[in-house]
C-alpha cells in the first residue's frame, strides 16, 4: 500500500474517531507535492470548486490528532523482575517477590505519539497502530485497546473483567 493511501485512511480513521480538521470542508485524501515530496491532505469547500492543500504529515505531530486516534485514557507500560537480581530495590517497588519497573505513565496518547516520532516510518506507525472498539463477550463490556493492524489474530485481556479473548479485528 502506498504512502498516500496509508495516510489517507489514518487521516479518515481519525475522522471518524471525532476529529475536526482545521481546514473546513470535506476531506478529499492525500496526494503527494512532486516538486517537494511532501504529502498534501485535500480538502473541498463543500458546495464550492475551492480546494485546500496542507501538509498531511503535521496532522501526525498536533496532539489533537493523536487525542483523538488513540484515546485519553491513562496508560502505564510496566515490566517485572525477580527479586533476586533486584536485591535492593532500585528498579521498582518489591510485592510478593517481584519488582516492578515503570518505564511510561501518562495518557495513552502520549506514548504512542511519543513512540511514533521515535520510529524510523512515522506514516506507517500511525498506519499499523489503530484504536479498535471491542466488545468483551466475558462481561458484556465494551472497551477499547490499540492493537498492530498487520496482525490478523490477536489474543487480547479484557481490562474490566480479566479475561483472555482470541480477536480476529477486521479494518482496512
Amino acid at each position: 500500500m502506498t504512502k498516500e493511501k496509508k495516510l489517507t485512511k489514518v487521516i479518515e480513521t481519525n475522522i471518524e474517531n471525532g476529529w475536526e480538521a482545521p481546514i473546513h470542508g470535506e476531506f478529499k485524501g492525500v496526494e503527494e507535492d512532486e516538486s517537494t515530496g511532501e504529502y498534501l491532505a485535500i480538502f473541498k469547500e463543500l458546495g464550492d470548486d475551492v480546494v485546500f492543500k496542507m501538509s498531511a504529515v503535521l496532522f501526525l505531530f498536533h496532539p489533537k490528532f493523536a487525542k483523538a486516534y488513540w484515546g485519553e485514557e491513562d496508560y502505564q507500560l510496566t515490566t517485572s523482575c525477580d527479586t533476586e537480581s533486584d536485591k535492593d530495590g532500585l528498579w521498582g517497588s518489591v510485592s510478593d517477590g517481584e519488582s516492578s519497573i515503570v518505564f511510561f505513565m501518562g495518557s495513552v496518547w502520549q506514548y504512542y505519539l511519543q513512540q511514533a516520532v521515535l520510529s524510523k516510518d512515522l506514516i506507517d506507525y500511525y498506519y499499523k497502530n489503530v484504536r479498535y472498539k471491542l466488545y468483551c463477550h466475558g462481561c458484556c463490556k465494551p472497551y477499547t485497546a490499540i492493537l498492530n493492524r498487520d496482525v490478523k489474530v490477536k489474543t487480547i485481556q479484557c481490562p474490566n473483567c480479566g479475561g483472555r479473548h482470541i480477536l480476529a479485528p477486521i479494518m482496512g
